[in-house]
């Protein structure tokens, strides 16, 4: 388990959030889960991962595919606008 200990935004800038992230939009076919636009795609956590012991975030590349989904901007916003993703004590 790799935990953050800079910035989350910065971690999303990283070699291994980018494989990560080329892995999940292949598996979802480079499409919007939601409404299937192959255009301004990013990768979505469904939820986020606390370190019990130390209190940090999970490294956004280290959680299973199940909790990774691929989304249009668009969708990716709305999502979030209208949902509070859950971050829970690992």
């Amino acid at each position: 388990m790799q935990t953050i200990q800079g910035t989350y935004g910065n971690m999303l800038y990283r070699e291994q959030w980018r494989k990560r992230r080329q892995m999940i939009l292949d598996r979802d076919g480079h499409a919007c889960r939601n409404c299937g636009s192959p255009r301004h795609l990013q990768v979505h956590h469904r939820q986020y991962h606390r370190c019990k012991v130390t209190g940090h975030k999970l490294a956004p590349w280290s959680y299973p595919d199940r909790y990774l989904i691929t989304l249009c901007d668009t969708c990716h916003r709305t999502g979030h606008r209208a949902y509070r993703v859950p971050c829970l004590t690992v």
